[in-house]
C-alpha cells in the first residue's frame, strides 16, 4: 500500500516482484517504487533491500486487479485479470500442472 500510494502521488513507477532484505537473505514477495531517475525507493523496510527483481506495472492494470481482489499486491495468481495477462488464460485448471508453466 505504501509503494502504490507514493508511486501514484508522484507519478513514478510501481513495481512488484521479489526483494532481498538486508536482515533476511531470502527473496520475499515485495513492492517498491522506481523514481523518474531510475532509483529504487523503499517504502516498507527501514533499510533498503540488497537486491530487487520485479515487474513495472501500469496503473490501469493495478486498478483492475485491486478492484477485482479488493487488496493491494497485484501479482496474484488468484486474480483472473493477472492470469489472463501473464499466463494467457483467465481460467486455471489445477489438475493440469503443465498449464502452470505457460
Amino acid at each position: 500500500m505504501n509503494s502504490y500510494r507514493l508511486a501514484f502521488q508522484m507519478d513514478w513507477t510501481y513495481v512488484e516482484g521479489f526483494a532481498i532484505a538486508s536482515i533476511i537473505p531470502i527473496p520475499l514477495h515485495h513492492a517498491w517504487v522506481v523514481d523518474s531517475n531510475g532509483n529504487v525507493i523503499e517504502t516498507t523496510w527501514e533499510t533498503p533491500g540488497v537486491e530487487y527483481f520485479g515487474v513495472a506495472l501500469d496503473y490501469s492494470f493495478i486498478h483492475e486487479v485491486m478492484f477485482e481482489t479488493k487488496r493491494y499486491g497485484v501479482l496474484d495468481p488468484c486474480s483472473a485479470i493477472f492470469r489472463k495477462r501473464y499466463w494467457g488464460t483467465a481460467g486455471l485448471n489445477v489438475s493440469n500442472p503443465e498449464q502452470l508453466s505457460t
